[in-house]
């Protein structure tokens, strides 16, 4: 290398190292002689309120959140590295809302040895007040010691649970649900599903049993029992849906879903749900469609239950549903034969022949005779397609009745004469009738039939009933029009001819003869 050469080289070398040298003194290394701490609360099914220190010695922390968030930062503290500190907290647990009278108690310490401790406990009543004593309830976890100067302390608080169970109701096709009601047996810990649930809807619930919580039934069992009353169409039905889902701790855990439909109301009459009719012919139907522990963990179970529409074969065939009816429909008590009722009204019905209690008058005279009215009605049915059923088959038009009465507590006879007597006033030339109507109930619905050897369930639709109404009586109205208006008269109707003579056979040549208008009229 030339002289030149090895000169440039040396200085550059030179510059490097002054370069160097400066670089390395821009930014000196500080040393930190503090130490701090972020205190966080990690809750599983947990809320905390009411915070409040309750003990504080040595370096500054910020002030305390009275209701921290689950992850959030409840209050920071640092000192010096020299220097010893402690803080001590209260906080209310709280759970699905609302505070328990359950408190945590959490302390965190600093040692000058370079260390960080904690501790945590869990009271029943406020810690520092008489009466407050030691709970199972809950498990509040410390974190571990550290020795970093920049420490994240993270209490851990959950639910020290001892058995738990959960759900998920859905509803499918037309099928919607109101007025639900949700049991817990008497455990504290509950997320009831919603009180209503639309059409191809979802709704979830869950309860948890924790350590010293107590039962009404069965001192280990988590249990969410539930009932709903079944809408079609948005239309209201005389079904219910009763179901649970829970978890019994023993020796080994046993886990158990159920849901049925019943027509019997639950809670009227002090029934438990579980005791409750299960009818086995209905329209509706709920499966236990899924059902399994969570994660694998044999101390929790999860079901999902779907109620729908019953997976049923409709006829349509008069003469086929006429026979179903005669085999199965063999008692008022038959459970293989139910009636699901869509609609029935009070209501007045006129005789087919308006003519039956009529007086035809071919004097010149008034005539006043009495009229006797006797009428009988009995219980009808009859299927859509207008073919009566056989009139010795009168069960299903009491099953009929009494789904009437139970729903709209209208009274029903099988069959009820009905008798009036009453003068009526036939002008001379006219016809003069009573027009009769009766009260009835009618009733519409389908008639549902299990075949339990095919386990098969049949439908009859539209099936209409007529029953005799028990609380009223027969109506009736006086009407009155020319003869010449009528020229054929029934053959029921009571004549007055000309002589005075009466007969039931009108002559068509008595001819009433016209009365003479007085003179000046």
């Amino acid at each position: 290398m030339s002289t030149p050469a090895k000169i440039a080289a040396a200085a550059a070398a030179l510059a490097a190292v002054i370069l160097t040298g400066f670089a390395g003194t821009a930014s000196p290394a500080v040393a930190d002689d503090s130490v701090s701490a972020q205190v966080v609360f990690n809750l599983s099914r947990t809320t905390l309120s009411d915070g409040q220190l309750v003990g504080s010695a040595g370096g500054t922390s910020s002030t305390l959140v009275a209701a921290p968030a689950s992850g959030a930062t409840a209050f920071t503290l640092s000192a010096p590295k020299s220097e010893s500190m402690s803080r001590t907290l209260i906080y209310q647990l709280g759970m699905v809302g609302h505070t328990t009278g359950y408190w945590v108690k959490a302390s965190i310490q600093y040692y000058t040895r370079g260390v960080w401790d904690s501790s945590c406990s869990i009271y029943k009543g406020r810690p520092g007040t008489a009466g407050a004593e030691a709970a199972t309830q809950w498990n509040c976890q410390a974190p571990r010691s550290s020795h970093d100067a920049k420490n994240r302390a993270v209490f851990t608080i959950s639910q020290n649970r001892f058995a738990e169970a959960s759900g998920t109701l859905r509803t499918t096709g037309a099928v919607s649900l109101t007025d639900g009601e949700y049991d817990f047996n008497n455990l504290p810990y509950a997320q009831p599903g919603s009180p209503k649930l639309g059409e191809n809807a979802n709704t979830k619930f869950a309860v948890v049993m924790r350590e010293g919580d107590t039962t009404i039934s069965h001192g280990a069992l988590a249990r969410a029992r539930f009932s709903y009353r079944i809408f079609d169409g948005g239309k209201p039905t005389n079904y219910w849906v009763v179901g649970w889902s829970q978890t019994e701790r023993g020796a080994i855990f046993h886990h158990h879903a159920a849901c049925f439909v019943t027509s019997q109301q639950p809670g009227k009459g002090s029934v438990p749900l579980d005791e409750l009719r299960r009818d086995e012919v209905t329209p509706y139907d709920c499966k236990v469609a899924r059902e399994d522990t969570v994660n694998g963990d044999r101390g929790t179970y999860d079901a999902e239950l779907v109620v729908g529409d019953r997976n049923m074969t409709v006829v349509t065939n008069a003469a086929s549903a006429a026979d179903l009816v005669s085999r199965f429909c063999t008692s008022i008590d038959s459970q293989d034969c139910t009636v699901n009722l869509t609609n029935a009204k009070q209501t007045t019905k006129p005789l087919d022949d308006k003519l039956k209690y009529s007086f035809a008058n071919y004097t010149k005279h008034v005539w006043k005779p009495d009229v006797i009215i006797e009428e009988k009605i009995v219980m009808s049915h009859k299927y859509g397609l207008e073919i009566t059923v056989r009139t010795d088959a009168k069960i299903l038009g009491q099953k009929f009745g009494v789904a009437v009465k139970n729903k709209y507590e209208f009274q029903w006879k099988e069959e009820k004469t009905f008798e009036a007597k009453m003068p009526v006033d036939v002008e001379p030339g006219e016809v003069s009738w009573v027009q009769v109507s009766m009260p009835l109930i009618v009733a519409d619905g389908d008639v549902l039939i299990f075949d339990r050897a095919k386990n098969v369930t049949y439908r009859l639709p539209n099936v209409h009933v007529e029953l005799p109404d028990d609380r009223k009586n027969v109506q009736w109205a006086i009407k009155s029009d020319k003869l010449a208006n009528f020229p054929h008269l029934s053959p029921d109707t009571e004549v007055l001819n000309p002589d005075n003579t009466t007969k039931t056979a009108p002559s068509p040549s008595a001819t009433p003869t016209p009365t003479p208008t007085p003179a000046g009229k």
